[in-house]
């Protein structure tokens, strides 16, 4: 009687588990598909039904073969050859032409129960549709707002090329026109390498970033000896922490961070002055934060432009004597981000600015 009432519970335990498990996947917007050990469909999902255009009840009891099939006839003309293996943990992206036009990405799972034995596949189809079109308008934006500020560096090297060919100079002339060439083409490139990083940046997401232990010190000191040759106006001082506690970061990527946020404030503090490099620590909800703040003394930002800063392509102030992209922010903020920190801003215009960089201590 004992073993009849276990065995009575055990089964009711797993129908609940089935009803709960199917509860919980027809709410998502994701299409799902449970596949069992003999290689049979047993469940699908509401919003997989959506996506092939059929009942559920159509598909369940056939085999991941007539899926696939069944698949390849909902496709564009020419993409079925991304379903000849199927769909597998490494996924496929599949470009659906019926019943509606949807890009799905597709991710097979296999289930093992606790002996390790597989009980089952989970294949899950997920659309990306708005994703990709996001995308491309993105990209369309970006190749919109590149030849316009590459258009103005680009101007004037032509036009003074020409003018050096064109034209008798005397070598004093010459050596000045030759500067200007250099210092557009410099900016032209300068304003290239950035539409690449933020580019990657969107694409990648960190997926090629080299993530390493350490601490800040070595790379920050290197960041400083180079920017102490920007400008013999503004001094640069920096007081080292007590204890460096290590991060796990990219050298390349956060160098490019401090960089570009050591450069700006020497650059924009055009009547000279201080740029102060400093350490600080916090702890949010447990976890320890290691923080490098910059703070300058120059131009400032209005309150009304300080919501935009990190805006792609805004440029506060427009500075003809700070050339530059509008992406430098921008590109920090994403680098910071990726690395599971954030970057802080206040300004006062007239006063100054102060950027602080916070990384996640491990």
């Amino acid at each position: 009687m004992g073993f009849i009432l276990v065995t009575h519970l055990i089964d009711s335990c797993a129908a609940m588990q089935t009803v709960t498990f199917e509860a919980i996947s027809d709410l998502s917007p994701d299409g799902i598909i449970f596949i069992n050990n003999k290689g049979e469909i047993e469940y699908v999902n509401s919003a997989f039904s959506d996506v092939a255009g059929c009942s559920s009840m159509d598909l369940i009891g056939i085999d991941e073969n007539a899926l696939n099939s069944r698949l390849v006839d909902l496709c564009e003309t020419g993409e079925n050859q991304v379903l000849e293996k199927g769909v597998t943990a490494e996924g496929v992206v599949i470009q659906l032409a019926r019943p509606q036009r949807r890009l799905i990405s597709a991710t097979a799972r296999v289930i093992h129960n606790e002996e390790g034995l597989a009980q089952g596949k989970v294949l899950y189809f997920h659309d990306i549709t708005h994703e990709q079109e996001a995308d491309e308008r993105i990209k369309s934006e970006l190749l919109s707002a590149a030849a316009h500020k590459l258009r103005t560096p680009l101007v004037g090297i032509l036009g003074f090329s020409e003018l050096l060919s064109k034209r008798e100079f005397d070598t004093a002339k010459q050596k000045e026109i030759a500067v200007t060439i250099h210092r557009q083409a410099t900016s032209f490139k300068n304003m290239f390498d950035d539409f690449l990083d933020i580019e990657g940046l969107d694409v990648r997401k960190g997926r090629n970033f080299n993530f390493e232990k350490r601490t800040l010190e070595k790379l920050l000191k290197e960041v400083l000896a180079s920017a102490k040759d920007i400008s013999d106006q503004v001094k640069i001082s920096f007081e080292q922490p007590d204890v460096w506690p290590e991060v796990s970061y990219d050298f390349d990527k956060i160098k490019q961070v401090f960089s570009n946020i050591i450069s700006n404030a020497v650059k924009y503090s055009v009547d000279g002055g201080n740029v102060d490099v400093t350490t600080v620590s916090r702890s949010i909800n447990g976890y320890d934060e290691f923080g490098v703040r910059i703070s300058d003394q120059g131009i400032g930002i209005a309150p009304s432009d300080l919501l935009r800063v990190g805006e792609r392509f805004y440029r506060v102030g427009e500075l003809p004597s700070v050339p530059g992209s509008g992406l430098g922010i921008a590109i920090a903020r994403s680098i910071t981000a990726i690395h599971g920190g954030r970057l802080e801003l206040t300004s006062t215009k007239g006063q100054g600015t102060t950027v602080t960089v916070w990384l996640p201590v491990v």
